[in-house]
């Protein structure tokens, strides 16, 4: 158990539903400012979730010798799959990883596929993260079109369209915005009186007229980032059609939700719709089982 839960860093080896044995893939979405570590079972549940500090944490990555003795220590070897937009992450995981025995290293969209036609070009340069969103919200219903909305350090709003008539899914791009924190950076960054601040708490309410400085440039940002989302995600639902649903991620999503569940109604909110993807990346490369037999 404890060897396993190493490769998670820093995650409680006492957490009661952690069971080394049921550890068949940990997937790493590294971004701009967090990266999530999961667990993941071979039915797609999750044992353990971590969000962690992107900065940094290349150094805590380092490979060590205690690693190749956790690694002959496994009883059972499991997978781990990264992808990101933090490249020096994605490296020190490579370095971590490869080359371990029982432990098997894959990046999204080089060992692994990403089973998305991508219309945007060229495909490589579309992030990781849009990609396995996309693929996420397949995966919560693969049958019909998805607005994929992850309000990050930038804001994406995608759309995607599910695989039909024997065509593959296929990614057909979207939009890109700063996102709240950042925007609230680049006012402070791109003038000389503006104050640096971070954003609203993800429950307050912004105002329609700001009283300072301080409270026009939240709700300001904050305003501007939920009408962004709405116009955007309502064009991208007519041009896909009838059908079509609205799903949200990202660190941003809880101020969002709420303005996107009046224009929209339901909308499909996860935290780990990222993860969900590398997951369902993860599964549909495994080998089919046989039958089973009388």
């Amino acid at each position: 158990m404890r060897r396993a839960m190493r490769y998670a860093i820093a995650m409680s080896a006492d957490h009661p539903v952690f069971n080394a044995h049921a550890v068949r893939v940990a997937t790493y979405a590294a971004g701009n400012r967090t990266t999530r570590v999961a667990l993941w079972d071979a039915d797609g549940n999750v044992l353990l979730s971590q969000q962690l500090p992107t900065e940094g944490l290349a150094k805590k990555l380092a490979r060590s010798p205690q690693d190749e003795a956790d690694d002959k220590g496994l009883t059972r070897g499991y997978d781990v799959v990264a992808a990101g937009v933090v490249p020096e992450i994605l490296s020190a995981l490579d370095e971590k990883y490869r080359g371990l025995k029982k432990i098997r290293f894959k990046r999204f969209r080089r060992e692994l596929p990403c089973a998305l036609e991508t219309v945007p070009q060229p495909a490589e340069k579309v992030g990781d993260d849009r990609l396995a969103a996309a693929l996420g919200a397949l995966a919560v219903q693969f049958d019909c079109p998805w607005v994929v909305i992850d309000a990050g350090t930038a804001m994406t709003v995608n759309s995607v369209h599910p695989a039909k008539d024997g065509a593959p899914a296929r990614f057909e791009g979207g939009l890109i915005v700063p996102g709240e924190a950042l925007a609230l950076r680049a006012l402070h960054g791109g003038t000389k009186q503006l104050p640096e601040l971070e954003p609203l708490p993800p429950e307050a309410q912004a105002p329609a007229v700001g009283r300072s400085t301080e409270e026009a440039m939240r709700a300001g940002v904050r305003r501007a980032q939920a009408a962004a989302a709405v116009a955007e995600a309502r064009a991208q639902l007519e041009a896909l059609g009838s059908g079509a649903r609205v799903a949200l991620t990202g660190g941003g999503a809880p101020a969002l939700l709420p303005e996107l569940t009046s224009a929209f109604g339901a909308v499909h909110h996860d935290p780990m719709l990222v993860e969900r993807g590398l997951f369902a990346a993860w599964k549909a490369a495994q080998p089919a089982e046989p039958p089973a037999t009388a």
